[in-house]
C-alpha cells in the first residue's frame, strides 16, 4: 500500500482526480463507498482540499488494456484547512 498527499480536483467519468504536490495527476478509479459519502467526492464539496491518501496501485484486469495501472483509494484523511505542502 502507498501513502501520499493529494489535492482533490474533481470527478470525471474515469474516477476521482487528484494531484500531488508536484502537480502530477492521478485518477483513482475506485474508492470505498463510505469515503465517497464522508467527503462528498461525488458532489465536489472538497475540491482544492488536501488529503493524506492510502491507496493501492494494481495492473488492469484486462491484460490487453494499455491505459496504465489502476489506482484504488483504501483510506483518506482531510488535512487542516489552508494546508499547503512543502
Amino acid at each position: 500500500m502507498n501513502n501520499n498527499l493529494f489535492k482533490y480536483i474533481g470527478l470525471v467519468r474515469e474516477g476521482f482526480v487528484f494531484v500531488d504536490k508536484n502537480d502530477k495527476k492521478t485518477i483513482f478509479s475506485k474508492c470505498r463507498k463510505e469515503l465517497i459519502e464522508d467527503f462528498r467526492l461525488d458532489k465536489n464539496e472538497f475540491v482544492n482540499q488536501w488529503f493524506t491518501i492510502a491507496y493501492f496501485e494494481t495492473k488492469p484486469l484486462n491484460q490487453s488494456d494499455s491505459s496504465g495501472n489502476v489506482f484504488i483509494i483504501s483510506d483518506m484523511k482531510l488535512l487542516k484547512e489552508n494546508f499547503v505542502p512543502n
